[in-house]
């Protein structure tokens, strides 16, 4: 108890000088109450660090991509991105390689994880299903291809 109280006397002033330089940066909000602290983002703000970590995120789904350039050959961002399909991402891979399929699959949900996006949905799919699923009028690709279009 008492190594207890004397980290609490060395790191207690630490936090608050900590917490009194966030509130100092405009940024975010520190609601101080008497028997709880919150903090909140500045709702001014929240859309540019959103977007950020947004772009930040899809630069890491890119370096995912090019590194996997013989076996991804197409990916369409999705609903996490903002573009008006239900799924998160899809990734069309032109060569059926398990292993190496469970390899992309791996470092894509690290990379998610390190997000903090927990949930997300992926579709990996090889060209020549989603071609035929585009040449029978399936509603999951021309989905795809519509926000698509609707996107550039």
């Amino acid at each position: 108890m008492r190594a207890l109280e004397q980290e609490l006397d060395r790191t207690f002033p630490a936090i608050k000088k900590q917490i009194d330089s966030l509130d100092e940066s405009d940024i975010l909000i520190i609601n101080k109450d008497a028997q709880a602290w919150s903090i909140e983002l500045d709702p001014l703000v929240e859309p540019m660090i959103t977007q950020l970590v947004m772009i930040t995120l899809k630069q890491a789904c890119e370096q995912l991509i090019n590194t996997y350039d013989t076996m991804i050959s197409t990916c369409y961002y999705g609903k996490l991105f903002g573009i008006g399909i239900e799924q998160d991402l899809v990734l069309l891979y032109a060569h059926n390689d398990p292993q190496c399929l469970d390899l992309i699959k791996q470092e894509l949900n690290t990379i998610l994880h390190g997000f903090f996006i927990d949930h997300a949905s992926v579709v990996l799919m090889s060209e020549d299903e989603f071609r035929k699923r585009i040449n029978m009028a399936d509603k999951f690709a021309l989905g795809i291809m519509r926000a698509q279009g609707n996107s550039k």
